[in-house]
C-alpha cells in the first residue's frame, strides 16, 4: 500500500493524465447525489484510481492491482453506499489530484494514504455492522 502511494506521490511531476483526472473531478461535481447513481459513482471511483496509477508511470502498479479490482469495487460499493461519505470521497480525490497536478509529491502521498486508510476503515466498519446484523 505504501509503495503504491509513494509512486503516486512521485507521479506528481508527470502531466500525462492531467485531463483525465480533471475531467473526473468536473463530472462528479456536476452529478446529483441520489442512490440511483451508486453504480456510476463506483465506476468514477475506479476511473479515478486507474488515472492515478497511470500517472505513476509504472505499469507494474496497474498489473498488480488488476486481480484486486473485484475486491476494490466491493469496497468502493460498500463505502459509497454511505451518502455521507460520497462527498468526502470526492473531496479526498480532489485533494489528491490537486497535489499531483501541483507537483507536490509528499502532499499527494499523504492525501492518498489518508484516503486509503479512511476508505479501508469505513469498509471494515460496514462489514462488521453487516456481520453483527446477520448473527
Amino acid at each position: 500500500e505504501r509503495g503504491a502511494a509513494v509512486s503516486v506521490g512521485e507521479a506528481a511531476a508527470r502531466v500525462g493524465g492531467r485531463a483525465r483526472v480533471t475531467g473526473e473531478q468536473q463530472y462528479v461535481a456536476d452529478l446529483p447525489h441520489d442512490d440511483a447513481l451508486h453504480v456510476k459513482l463506483i465506476a468514477l471511483d475506479v476511473e479515478f484510481h486507474r488515472a492515478i496509477y497511470h500517472l505513476a508511470g509504472n505499469p507494474v502498479i496497474e498489473e498488480m492491482i488488476a486481480p484486486q479490482w473485484p475486491h476494490m469495487r466491493r469496497s468502493m460499493a460498500t463505502v459509497l453506499a454511505e451518502f455521507d461519505y460520497r462527498e468526502r470521497a470526492w473531496t479526498e480525490h480532489e485533494a489528491i489530484a490537486a497535489q499531483i497536478l501541483a507537483g507536490n509529491a509528499k502532499a499527494a502521498e499523504a492525501a492518498a494514504l489518508a484516503h486509503a486508510h479512511t476508505a479501508g476503515r469505513m469498509t471494515e466498519e460496514r462489514l462488521r455492522a453487516t456481520d453483527d446484523k446477520a448473527a
